[in-house]
């Protein structure tokens, strides 16, 4: 028994020392063979390329932040090679998974340009082990340039855009024809905000588009087309009546002001024949038709001498012409009139679509700005007698849009002021943010001083603006006078005017102020003077791109200069900062003018000592 019990023994030993040569076992089971492979890593500039092959082989690939868990899966699993590059931030994971199954291959290759996460999954099969990293990623674009624009010079263009987030620079394209993309244009690579294209054909077009380039190459969509034609800046516009030039010829004619509508057609005020006159042009210069008799409406006040002196529409489209009607000898009426688009009277204003202001006998009364505010009430700006015996005062009347004064305004419509006994008059008027009133003319004391004024909304003297509300200025002679008045984009107040200069003639000054009535130190006051003749300015705007405008008569001829910002001339506009235009050797002048939509300067004057309306249009 003993003896049996001893041999079953040896048996089972034998039987199991066999097994265990036969590898039966698990491979955690000692004598197991371990075979490591090689595994290659390259890392460049943040980029890690990690390539892993395994056959029958154990691999351990060790990364940094490495959690690892352990599931069993039914799917097979073997030989894995991936690669993985990242130019960016990367977090690895590893994930341990015993597989029962023999072997597959697998390949995963990924490229990011921006975010990359890797995860790294760790497979063991039954003696095998590898490693797979898969690389997800997120890809950023940039977008396209906005608000492509630019100004034009005999030979060239500067083209500005407004910067775009993630754009390390511009690449520019440009053509003769429309339709300029990446694929059909010159390439300029490499560019910046403001930039300047050079030796172009004068006159000839050339449209543009910009792309946004990021550090890494890549580029953006094209921007919106801009086109742009290089042309002498202060050139008159052939485009505009073949020559630049509109002369309406009559008796006693000439232009005072003009005002553009929203399709582009131009109105002018003015006088014909004694008459108070509105003429209307189309854009191209030719006369509007469809406007009162082929383009032409007149209007006798009193059977006298009439003026229309300031236009502009109102927001409901309708013209306001502002103005004045000799009555008789040493009297005359300041008139305000409104027309609809066609040039008929708008007889829902005032008395049959006239207004009148002032009419005593001997008396001048006269409009000669006008200005709306928000709330669309009309602001006229002019002079006004109470009688025979008293002078004339610098006046601004307010008025409701059914043509009759607001008595809200001061309590009767309308303000004055002046001196007893001194002529002030009120040139030109203006309405800030704020609501507020400007008027700029003269003021009396003994040689007639620069004033401008500010009134709130209701009509009380603002006496927070300089002094008392009244800001003046003595050029040290006499017959000073401010003509126009223009805010800028940051409140400030340029005020043109002329004086009576050292040499006895006519010189014209530009001064601007800041909000609060005081002369800006930042600004060169503009002076024009001439031993020889009358400099009198009468047109002052801003351009599209802040500059300033001023124009006026120059002797018999038109003048027209250009200055930035800070009152330096702008010589590059016309000649050397300025342009001169002489018809036929007469007298010529000009009092009014516009920037119109495409930032063209309009100028409205007469030629011929007052015989022939002018309008002139420039580049």
């Amino acid at each position: 028994m003993k003896n049996n019990f001893l041999v079953l023994l040896l048996v089972l030993i034998g039987a199991i020392l066999l097994t265990n040569s036969c590898g039966l076992f698990s491979p955690s089971t000692t004598n197991q063979e371990t075979t490591t492979t090689a595994a290659a890593s390259t890392t460049i500039a943040g980029a890690t390329t990690s390539t892993t092959m395994a056959i029958g082989l154990t691999t351990t690939t060790t990364t940094t932040n490495t959690s690892a868990s352990t599931t069993t899966l039914p799917s097979p699993s073997t030989t894995s090679t991936t690669t993985s590059t990242t130019i960016s931030t990367t977090t690895t994971s590893t994930t341990t998974t015993i597989l029962p199954s023999p072997s597959s291959t697998s390949t995963t290759t990924s490229t990011t340009i921006s975010t990359a996460t890797t995860s790294t999954t760790t497979t063991t099969v039954v003696g095998v082990t590898t490693t797979t990293i898969i690389t997800s990623t997120t890809t950023t674009t940039i977008a396209e340039p906005t608000n492509l624009r630019g100004t034009s010079s005999l030979t060239g263009v500067t083209l500005f855009w407004d910067a775009v987030v993630g754009a390390h620079s511009y690449n520019l394209y440009w053509s003769n024809t429309s339709g300029v993309t990446k694929t059909n244009g010159t390439k300029i690579a490499d560019v910046t905000s403001p930039y300047i294209h050079n030796n172009l054909v004068n006159g000839r077009a050339y449209y543009y588009v910009v792309t946004g380039v990021a550090v890494d190459n890549r580029e953006s969509r094209e921007s919106a087309e801009f086109v742009v034609v290089p042309q002498a800046v202060g050139a008159l516009d052939e485009s505009f009546n073949a020559d630049g030039v509109v002369i309406y010829n009559g008796l006693s004619a000439w232009g005072t002001d003009v005002t553009e509508s929203a399709s582009g057609n131009l109105y002018v005020s003015g006088s014909i024949g004694l008459d108070l006159a509105l003429l209307a042009f189309a854009e191209n210069g030719e006369p509007l038709h469809t406007f009162g008799s082929d383009g032409v409406v007149r209007k006798d006040i009193a059977g006298s001498f009439d003026d229309g002196r300031a236009l502009i529409f109102d927001q409901s489209g309708r013209l306001l012409v502002a103005g004045y009607g000799l009555i008789a000898t040493k009297t005359s009426t300041a008139v305000l009139l409104r027309y609809d688009d066609s040039g008929h009277l708008d007889t829902s204003f005032g008395i049959s679509g006239l207004a009148t202001f002032g009419a005593s006998s001997y008396t001048y009364n006269g409009w000669e700005g006008l200005a709306l505010d928000s709330a669309g009430r009309i602001f006229a700006g002019g002079y006004y007698s109470q009688s025979e015996l008293t002078s004339r005062e610098g006046t601004i009347a307010c008025y409701n849009d059914d043509g009759w004064l607001d008595l809200s305004f001061d309590g009767t419509g309308f303000v004055t002021y002046g001196e007893d006994n001194k002529h002030d008059y009120c040139q030109a008027v203006a309405v800030n943010s704020s609501g507020q009133v400007l008027a700029c003319g003269t003021v009396g004391k003994e040689t007639q001083d620069v004033a401008l004024l500010r009134y709130e909304a209701s009509g009380v003297i603002d006496e927070t603006f300089d002094v008392a509300g009244l800001f003046s200025y003595d050029f040290g002679h006499r017959n000073d006078l401010g003509r126009a008045l223009v805010l800028d984009n940051s409140g400030r107040i340029l005020l043109l005017g002329f004086y009576r200069g050292s040499y006895g003639k006519m010189d014209t000054f530009v001064m601007r102020l800041l909000n609060d009535g005081v002369a800006d130190p930042a600004f060169s006051v503009i002076s024009l003077a001439s031993s020889t003749f009358d400099i009198e300015g009468d047109f002052l705007a801003l351009d599209k791109a802040g500059k300033i405008l001023v124009a006026g008569r120059y002797g018999n001829d038109i003048f027209l200069r250009r200055y930035d910002s800070n009152g330096q001339l702008d010589t590059l506009f016309g000649d050397n900062g300025q342009v001169l235009f002489d018809h036929n050797l007469g007298i010529d002048s000009c009092i009014g003018g516009l920037v119109d939509h495409q930032g063209r300067i309009v100028l409205v004057g007469s030629v011929n000592a007052g015989n022939g309306l002018l309008l002139l249009r420039y580049k």
